[in-house]
This record gives C-alpha cells, structure tokens and sequence, in this order.
C-alpha cells in the first residue's frame, strides 16, 4: 500500500492511518452527551458557512419575535393580529 492511498486521519472518517509510521487505526466518535455516533454517519457533524448563516437568520427571528412578546406582556396586551414585523417600522 503507498503512502497516497492511505487515509490520513479526519474528522470525516472512521479510520486512519497514522501520520507517523503508517499503522492503520480506527476512531470512535461520541456525541458531547457522551453517546457513541453510528448509523448511516458516525462521524462528527461539522457545520458550513451556509448551516451556521441560517442558523443566524432563525436566531434573529426569535429574538424578534421574543422581544415583540415580551413587549405585548409588559404593555397587558394579550392578543393581537398584529406582528413582530411591526417591531421594524417602529409601531411599539
């Protein structure tokens, strides 16, 4: 086996060769609450530059909505069909 055709250890894969002397090994990969990553991919899940952008965008969304919430609660306004669009033309 050359060299080139041996893996060099990645987060994306379950096994590797060692850098060093060549000995092929496998890894294991566990999830921070400690339980062991099978199935279909047990390999970390790495975010893109696109999953965190839109998580970003989800994340402002609630901030919004919670914050029109929380304004609605402190004024005694129960229901309202207006939303927290509202917030950005300044109508609170």
């Amino acid at each position: 086996m050359t060299q080139a055709s041996v893996p060099t250890p990645s987060v994306k894969l379950t096994s590797f060769a060692c850098p060093n002397c060549g000995a092929h090994s496998t890894q294991t990969w566990y999830s921070v609450t400690l339980e062991r990553l099978t199935g279909e991919n047990p390999t970390p899940y790495i975010p893109t530059l696109e999953d965190i952008t839109q998580r970003e965008r989800v994340d402002a969304e609630l901030a919004k909505r919670s914050i029109w919430v929380e304004l609605r609660r402190i004024k005694g306004e129960r229901h309202s069909k207006a939303g927290p669009d509202r917030l950005q033309s300044g109508h609170l």
